[in-house]
């Protein structure tokens, strides 16, 4: 299995798509991309995790110039936590992620930085279900919370209701149709199958992470010269001048990206499109965005190394 996996990935590792791929998606599934198609095979929980994903993860540290021992460690301690349900009792993590806004199964923030300026109530997306929506919205609590917990403590079998209420409430609002689903929102098999451009890569991932480090960095050098301490704000510059040379690109994306989720839920909501049409700009969009994501992050990288 180790030989295999690690085959399978130096094989990989050079296609774009799963350049792309989020860091839990290569811990937890082996990828395979045959005639055009993004095939996936779960892996076998712990046998899986231990010779399949430790010898892909320290082939990684050898032979991509990119992988460094911090991300290493970041990844070994998930599998611990994750796979073998190391730390707190699985019960108490939905409310512990909940918390800390995280999903530590995606390393996903539950509400993004964009929704989380928002009232609780309206704070989804297009791909949020309308019954969360509509009871997030009646309670003032965030549908993306109440996602969260139903998924964390229901699955797969409490995502399927959902599905199925929203159907109903979809008809009785009249809301607009939705767009025509990918092979892979399907249940079941978009658990073996990816189709069209992802929604969430790890480029953006990591994007998301810069932004909220330079804008953290940033508003703590401010606070602290408003408040007087112009000393620990010196040292913060001087500790961080590459984070802090990125500010003004960092809201220049910002804008950027909040214009391409405004875009989507336009075409999501738009009453004169069809379910087909809309999954066809949507797809267009997203491939956009994930160009710009792209460039956007080797561009920062660059950056902070120079």
């Amino acid at each position: 299995m180790a030989l295999a996996s690690v085959a399978l990935f130096l094989a990989n590792r050079r296609e774009p798509e799963y350049e792309e791929l989020e860091e839990f998606d290569r811990d937890n599934y082996y990828h395979f991309f045959v005639g055009g198609g993004h095939y996936r095979l779960l892996k076998p929980f712990e046998v899986g995790a231990l010779f399949g994903t430790v010898p892909e993860r320290l082939t990684q540290l050898f032979v991509d110039d990119e992988a460094t021992g911090e991300l290493f460690a970041q990844r070994m301690g998930y599998m611990l936590t994750q796979t073998f349900n190391v730390g707190f009792p699985q019960c108490a993590g939905p409310w512990v992620e909940e918390y800390a806004n995280r999903s530590f199964f995606t390393d996903r923030p539950i509400v993004s930085r964009r929704l989380e300026r928002l009232e609780p109530g309206e704070q989804r997306d297009p791909w949020t279900g309308a019954t969360v929506s509509a009871i997030g919205r009646a309670a003032d609590v965030s549908p993306k919370r109440l996602e969260h917990l139903v998924n964390a403590f229901f699955g797969t079998l409490g995502m399927y209701v959902l599905a199925a209420t929203d159907l109903a409430v979809r008809a009785a609002t009249d809301a607009p149709e939705q767009p025509a689903p990918r092979l892979s929102d399907w249940p079941v098999l978009r658990s073996f199958y990816r189709d069209g451009p992802p929604r969430n890569t790890r480029q953006g991932a990591e994007l998301y992470d810069r932004l909220r480090d330079v804008e953290t960095t940033y508003n703590t050098v401010m606070e602290l010269r408003r408040t007087g301490d112009r000393d620990r704000a010196q040292e913060i510059i001087e500790e961080k001048r590459g984070v802090l040379g990125l500010h003004g690109v960092a809201a220049r994306v910002e804008r950027r990206l909040a214009a391409f989720a405004k875009a989507n839920r336009r075409i999501t909501d738009d009453p004169s499109l069809d379910a087909g049409e809309k999954r066809q700009r949507l797809d267009a969009l997203t491939e956009r965005r994930n160009a710009f994501v792209n460039r956007v992050h080797d561009r920062m990288r660059e950056r902070l190394r120079e």
